[in-house]
Formats: C-alpha cells, sequence, structure tokens
C-alpha cells in the first residue's frame, strides 16, 4: 500500500475515533444535564417537604392541619412522580443509545439504586444492548447482578449457604428447614440506621423466638475487629453471627444486597417470603405485621 494510502487510512481511523469520542461526550453531558435538573427538582420538593412537616408537628388548629396534610399528600406524590420521571428518561437514554458504553453506565447505576425494580424492564434493557457491551466486563456485571436479584426476591427459594459464625459454629440455612422461620439481617458496624434496628430485632427474638423465629446477622463488615466490637457493644449476641469477609464468602451478593440494612424473611420450606431494604417506619409495620401474622 503506498504511503499515501497509509496516511489516508490513518487519518480517516483518527476522525472516526474523535467523531465516536465527541457523540459519547455530547451524551455523557445530555445525561448529566437531565439528572441535574431532576435532583435540583427533588432537593427543593424535598425542602418544601421537611418544612412543611415541622409547621404540621406544631400545628394546634384543625383547619391547618387538615392543609398541611393535603400539602404533604401532594409534595409526596411529586417527588415520587419526578423519580419516576428521572428513571423513564434515563430508561429512553438507553434504548435510544444501545452501542454506547454511556447506555451500559446508565443502567448499571439505576439497576442497583433501584434494587432492580422494575426487573423486567431492566432485563428487556439489558437485552437491548451491543453484543459489545453485554460481554464486556461490566456488562458481565451487570448479568451476574440481574441473576442474583432474580434469584433472591420474594416467592423464590432462598440461596442457600453453610458459613461459620462468629463462635466458629457452622451455620447452614438447610439446618432450618421444615423447623424455624429464618430472618437475615444485613448490616455492617459502621452502618448507623442498621444498628438503630436492633431493638425492634431484640424485640421480635424476644416474642417469637420460642414460636420458631431465628434472625442471622451477615456482616458486611471490612473491619473484624469493629463488627465482634458492635456485637458486643450492642448486646446482640442472643442470635447467630456471620460475616462475608471472615467466611470469604459472598452471601450477600448473592442475596443482591446493594445497600443496607436488609432483611430477608425466609419461611420453613426455605422460601423468600419479605424483603426489606433501608430502615422505614413502612418496614419496620410490615415486618411486624407479618411476623404477628406468623406467630399469633
Amino acid at each position: 500500500m503506498r504511503p499515501s494510502i497509509l496516511l489516508l487510512s490513518f487519518v480517516l481511523i483518527q476522525a472516526l475515533a474523535s467523531a465516536q469520542s465527541s457523540k459519547q461526550t455530547s451524551l455523557q453531558q445530555e445525561w448529566e444535564a437531565i439528572r441535574t435538573r431532576m435532583y435540583e427538582r427533588q432537593d427543593s420538593l424535598t425542602t418544601l417537604y421537611n418544612s412543611i412537616t415541622v409547621n404540621l408537628a406544631t400545628a394546634t388548629d384543625t383547619t391547618l392541619k387538615k392543609e398541611l396534610e393535603y400539602r404533604l399528600h401532594q409534595l409526596n406524590n411529586a417527588i415520587e412522580q419526578n423519580k419516576e420521571s428521572m428513571l423513564q428518561h434515563e430508561f429512553d437514554l438507553v434504548k435510544q443509545h444501545p452501542s454506547s458504553p454511556i447506555a451500559l453506565d446508565v443502567l448499571s447505576l439505576e439497576f442497583n439504586r433501584q434494587e432492580g425494580n422494575p426487573y423486567e424492564t431492566f432485563l428487556s434493557l439489558f437485552n437491548s444492548l451491543s453484543h459489545e457491551l453485554r460481554n464486556s466486563e461490566k456488562g458481565k456485571q451487570l448479568q451476574e447482578a440481574l441473576f442474583h436479584c432474580n434469584n433472591s426476591t420474594v416467592g423464590k427459594l432462598a440461596p442457600g449457604f453453610t458459613l461459620k459464625d462468629i463462635d466458629q459454629e457452622t451455620v447452614s440455612l438447610k439446618a432450618y428447614q421444615n423447623k424455624a422461620y429464618v430472618l437475615l439481617d444485613f448490616w455492617a458496624s459502621w452502618c448507623v440506621p442498621c444498628r438503630q434496628d436492633f431493638p425492634l430485632l431484640k424485640q421480635a427474638f424476644a416474642k417469637y423466638h420460642s414460636n420458631g423465629l431465628e434472625i442471622i446477622n451477615v456482616s458486611t463488615d471490612q473491619d473484624l475487629v469493629a463488627w465482634k466490637k458492635a456485637i458486643t457493644t450492642d448486646s446482640i449476641d442472643m442470635w447467630k453471627h456471620v460475616s462475608d469477609k471472615e467466611n470469604n464468602s459472598t452471601l450477600a451478593t448473592r442475596y443482591f444486597v446493594t445497600g443496607i440494612p436488609v432483611k430477608v424473611l425466609i419461611d420453613k420450606q426455605g422460601k423468600i417470603i419479605g424483603r426489606w431494604r433501608g430502615r422505614t417506619k413502612e418496614n419496620e409495620e410490615a415486618l411486624l405485621q407479618m411476623l404477628q401474622s406468623i406467630f399469633e
């Protein structure tokens, strides 16, 4: 091949690479602009919601209280609609750019943030990505996360495990089959909301353990000393404790734990019947109501 043709080929390759890079940069800027607008609106709505909540707590006039409660209801709907709108914008971006690495980044980020919901939508969008993206390192990571998410939802058989607990005794999920309900609590010593849940768990354990409730705390701590110290400090040594790090296991990954606390309730047949992420009043009430319906 003549030098002039070689030079032309090189120039064309460089031009194509530059154009592709420019396109990715433009798409990245588009995504960031969407998120910025949505987050600014979310912050504004949340600030207003918190302000009205404070006013409602001190309000004494019945008419005013009803008005404030109605405004809170409207704001809560607006906050949820804004979240849904942001998610839909990102879904549209993935649909329109199935060969872009940014589409995979967006999908991976939201899949973890939304804890895999709606699963079928995420799965469909992943399958719509280019072959190259699906088989990239990040694509394989998302594919694995999709697998674990689907295998650890309510209604599925709980992923089994056999681990050593803090006293080096064997803890196996199968050992509880046909004998007890098992509540897995994924936590860490540095997680304040996780530890704030312990009084609730102590209450439930004291009330229902004799009827067949077992609790297994699964630590995601990297600092084993801090993990053991927290157990002693919070006086929660009445139930089982296992550590992913100490066992060199991936139980949190297999149960698709993308944030803590996460609680998973498993029935005597080994089926997942409840799953809650985060520390909220709604989650607390749902867990207690389910335990009450089982044991009372």
